[in-house]
């Protein structure tokens, strides 16, 4: 999900890319709910990008700029903001399916 080009690694912009759409889709939720804030949106992408860095910094153990298969699962297990954003996508992800 994460490794939008298939090369077996993540680069941070591919990371970017991912929380970015994750927080468009969390936009698209709270417009429906009648939340919908214009400033929301450039906060979310904000907010986006310096997750994904923090996030990015601390999965890419070796530091090499590219977090391996290796890295992520270590990641997934140890980091708890990593967990809860996993768990959050995972969540919007059935909510959006049930309404399909």
């Amino acid at each position: 999900m994460y490794d939008v080009n298939g090369n077996g690694f993540i680069c941070l912009e591919e990371m970017v890319k991912v929380m970015e759409a994750f927080c468009d889709m969390l936009e698209s939720e709270t417009s429906k709910n009648g939340t919908h804030n214009i400033n929301n949106k450039f906060s979310l992408r904000r907010t986006a990008r310096a997750r994904a860095e923090r996030i990015f910094r601390t999965l890419d153990h070796n530091k090499d700029g590219q977090v391996s298969e290796e890295e992520f699962m270590d990641g997934c297990l140890k980091d708890a903001e990593f967990s809860q954003v996993l768990q959050l996508e995972q969540n919007l992800n059935k909510a959006m399916l049930s309404l399909i």
